[in-house]
């Protein structure tokens, strides 16, 4: 999976992992409406290695939210 990050401070920040399990980590590869993370994940190795992510446009509706303590920076 890649995952992206935004944080309160405006730093973004993209990493790659791998999923323990041969049809990907459920958890981590659902949907979600945080608007300051997005996850892409793939189910064959190495499908993600030139993925690069970014952010859907911002609005006022979607602007920068604090951190929720995910545990992240």
């Amino acid at each position: 999976m890649v995952y992206l990050d935004r944080f309160t401070t405006g730093e973004e920040q993209q990493n790659r992992a791998c999923s323990p399990s041969d049809d990907g980590d459920t958890f981590y590869c659902r949907s979600t409406d945080d608007p300051n993370h997005v996850v892409n994940c793939c189910y064959y190795n190495m499908c993600n290695a030139d993925v690069k992510l970014t952010f859907p446009p911002t609005t006022a509706t979607t602007a920068l939210i604090p951190d929720s303590g995910k545990g992240k920076k």
